[in-house]
């Protein structure tokens, strides 16, 4: 597996679906930017990242994600986190 694949597998697998809120330390810098609403200016932090998605997740208890084919694994996952 590929570190592209290893960081989208912790992302849905245990920070989405298992609202592992830990996990945000080893896979986002703290830094981590991320689309502000309806796309507009970037947002930063990963503290406000993890608890954006724990209100989102506390509101919609049954949403899931599922990972059928990872595209495209030849880049740095790094640039992501």
């Amino acid at each position: 597996m590929t570190e592209a694949a290893e960081f989208v597998r912790l992302y849905v697998e245990e920070f989405i679906n298992k609202r592992n809120w830990q996990i945000a330390e080893q896979i986002f810098r703290p830094e981590f930017l991320y689309p502000g609403p309806n796309g507009g200016v970037a947002r930063a932090g990963r503290d406000l990242y993890v608890n954006g998605s724990a209100g989102f997740l506390q509101a919609f208890p049954d949403w899931r994600a599922e990972v059928r084919d990872v595209v495209g694994e030849d880049f740095d996952a790094g640039e992501l986190a």
